[in-house]
């Protein structure tokens, strides 16, 4: 990808201060996976802020970590690869499978609604 190929896809605008430096690998990362679907951009944005380390603590003792905060249930499919969920990229792959599975049903704020803030 082309470093202006963010800009044509047209999705609202990320301020630096906002997520910090590491804007272009979450961003590739998660185009790389999902091509140009503005729906996983606005997801990501939505769940993490567009950040690889983010963690949320569920009450049923789960853990959701990561720029898609995937869910600690899914361990085993990091563990298939040697990935780690903090790492942007692993994140977005393990993402991808799940929503290619299930759909975006898996996320919270694709049901909430809340990711629709982010969408161009």
């Amino acid at each position: 990808y082309s470093p202006d190929h963010f800009s044509k896809m047209k999705l609202k605008e990320i301020h630096k201060s906002e997520v910090g430096s590491e804007i272009p690998t979450n961003a590739f990362a998660t185009t790389f996976f999902f091509g140009d679907d503005p729906v996983a951009y606005a997801v990501a944005r939505a769940e993490a802020g567009i950040t690889c380390h983010k963690v949320g603590h569920n009450k049923n003792g789960t853990v959701d970590r990561g720029l898609f905060q995937i869910n600690s249930i899914h361990d085993w499919r990091f563990k298939k690869f040697g990935g780690d969920p903090f790492n942007c990229w692993d994140n977005a792959r393990v993402a991808y499978e799940i929503q290619k599975e299930q759909g975006w049903r898996p996320w919270s704020v694709y049901n909430s609604g809340s990711y629709l803030a982010f969408m161009p």
